[in-house]
């Protein structure tokens, strides 16, 4: 048998590489950095006690005005501050005391007022006493003399509660109550 030829192998013709595509680059973002805050000089911190036994006159001052409430507070920022602020301590002992005592008044109940019945004054019949009626003539006439005749009638009028009969003080009473007249 004959032998067939051999057929040359045919390979497919090469196709041509495309090129990768790459995607485009993005810009690059520039990093943005933070303004730098200006550095503060350090605060230097006040001592704790010495703020403590400011808070406490600030308290001692508030107690001596009667100031509780700000007494209370400043005597406890005190011992926040210092632990160890004794003064401060009986401060607030001494305001938490006062401040439960008004507490304890204010809810205590008002005892209602006792509504006493009126009492008539009866005044004391007068006596007869020739001796005082004397005198009311006397402080009637340096009245009488001051100008003053509405006073000088009153003194004359009691010396008439003494004295009915006393013709000197009915007789004043007429000329006062006439220069009264004079006077309108």
């Amino acid at each position: 048998a004959p032998e067939t030829p051999k057929t040359p192998e045919v390979k497919a013709p090469e196709t041509p590489k495309t090129p990768e595509v790459k995607a485009p680059e993005t810009p690059k973002t520039p990093e943005v950095k933070a303004p730098e805050t200006p550095k503060t000089p350090e605060v230097k911190r006040p001592d704790p006690a010495k703020l403590a036994n400011d808070n406490y006159v600030v308290g001692k001052n508030a107690l001596a005005r009667k100031q509780y409430k700000k007494a209370q507070r400043h005597f406890r920022r005190a011992i926040q501050l210092d632990k160890s602020h004794k003064a401060a301590a009986r401060g607030l002992e001494r305001v938490n005391a006062i401040i439960a005592k008004l507490e304890a008044e204010r809810r205590r109940p008002k005892p209602k007022p006792k509504v006493k019945p009126k009492t008539v004054v009866k005044t004391p019949a007068v006596t007869r006493d020739p001796e005082k009626s004397k005198k009311y003539v006397q402080y009637g006439i340096l009245a009488f003399r001051a100008k003053k005749y509405q006073l000088a009638i009153k003194h004359w009028q009691m010396a008439l509660k003494y004295d009915k009969s006393n013709g000197a003080a009915s007789k004043y009473i007429g000329l006062a109550k006439k220069k009264l007249q004079e006077m309108r």
